[in-house]
């Protein structure tokens, strides 16, 4: 558990590091945590519960750009 950059209170996987990404992906159900890999790559850590975001109050598909995972 933990608070993410925003303010968020998160219940995320155990191996969880500062600067890993909150995200919510187009037609996901839960946020996943991503790991930084380069400019557009990504590394999957696991799902995360982020108290307040979890009925969608996040999503801004004015904000969305395209990702890849490895």
């Amino acid at each position: 558990m933990g608070w993410t950059e925003k303010g968020f209170f998160a219940n995320m996987p155990q191996d969880a590091q500062p600067g890993d990404k909150v995200t919510i992906l187009a037609g996901g159900k839960v946020p996943l945590i991503l790991r930084p890999r380069g400019s557009s790559l990504y590394q999957l850590v696991g799902d995360a519960y982020v108290h307040d975001i979890m009925a969608g109050e996040a999503w801004d598909p004015s904000i969305c750009r395209v990702i890849y995972l490895i």
